[in-house]
């Protein structure tokens, strides 16, 4: 993959961009794409803060050795991005930018505005935690791929000219109802009693596939998403974050062409996220 971080966007003329929009949208006709192990490469340092980029090649299944597209995400500091889907040929299809947050907010507080062609097509951003649940899900310990350590976040949201997209865990898969045990143990038992448990369950958790859903804003399921094998127990680093170091595979299920273009960002957004070190524990990389 060492080609990879060697793609650049190039400038292009209106008929190179609209021939990169079909052949990007020709991608993600397919009913299903396999998104590679992204790469992590380091920049300048700044106070508590390494310059980071991560690339996320995007690949058919049937030629999953060669990536049809890849998302670039250049993080220059703690909660703001730029990202960037790319062709192989380094053509530019689509870009978001995140602002970083307002000062006394711990992450992100406002959406980002998302282009596709060269042109606006919507935004995209965060939906915070709600006592009563957001667009269709009910609030129980489910987070999008990296959030467990976020926890003013609870799904990634997407919204184009017609519709939109939210990306959030399966909040019923075997893997969050052992968190969920996990944490009930700890809730309800005294230390030396809960600890044993917990690790043993949140070991369990780790051994079972990360899965996710798409869901429109009414909360109509139309896709999935999975990593067979995502460890997220004493695993979080400083370097990686939390971003999954095996392939994973988007299902697109009923979506419409917008709603798959959606897709892939909010599962790249949450991708930024997830590529922050440990709240707490500093930026350095």
């Amino acid at each position: 993959l060492s080609t990879i971080l060697e793609i650049s966007e190039k400038a292009m003329s209106d008929p190179d961009i609209d021939a990169a929009v079909r052949f990007c949208d020709d991608v993600l006709s397919a009913p299903t794409l396999m998104l590679l192990p992204p790469t992590v490469e380091f920049g300048k340092s700044t106070w508590f803060w390494k310059h980071r980029t991560v690339t996320y090649p995007v690949a058919r299944i049937e030629t999953a050795s060669s990536p049809a597209l890849f998302v670039k995400i250049e993080i220059p500091k703690k909660g703001a991005w730029d990202a960037s889907v790319v062709t192989a040929s380094g053509a530019c299809v689509a870009r978001w930018s995140q602002k970083a947050p307002a000062y006394g907010h711990s992450f992100i507080d406002t959406n980002a505005p998302l282009e596709w062609g060269g042109t606006h097509f919507g935004e995209v951003g965060c939906e915070p935690l709600h006592p009563c649940g957001i667009l269709g899900y009910k609030q129980r310990y489910m987070k999008p791929l990296g959030m467990e350590f976020n926890p003013g976040v609870n799904a990634i949201f997407a919204k184009g000219p017609y519709g939109d997209v939210m990306f959030a865990e399966d909040e019923y898969n075997k893997r969050n109802d052992l968190r969920v045990r996990a944490s009930k143990i700890c809730c309800y038992t005294c230390f030396w009693v809960g600890l044993p448990c917990w690790l043993s369950d949140c070991a369990q958790a780790d051994g079972e596939p990360y899965e996710a859903l798409f869901k429109t804003s009414g909360g109509t399921e139309i896709g999935s998403y999975k990593v067979e094998k995502f460890q997220t127990c004493c695993r979080h680093s400083h370097e990686r974050g939390l971003l999954p170091d095996t392939e994973a595979v988007v299902h697109f299920g009923s979506m419409t062409a917008e709603q798959r273009r959606l897709a892939l960002v909010t599962i790249m957004h949450g991708a930024a996220i997830a590529a922050h070190p440990p709240q707490g524990g500093g930026g350095g990389g």
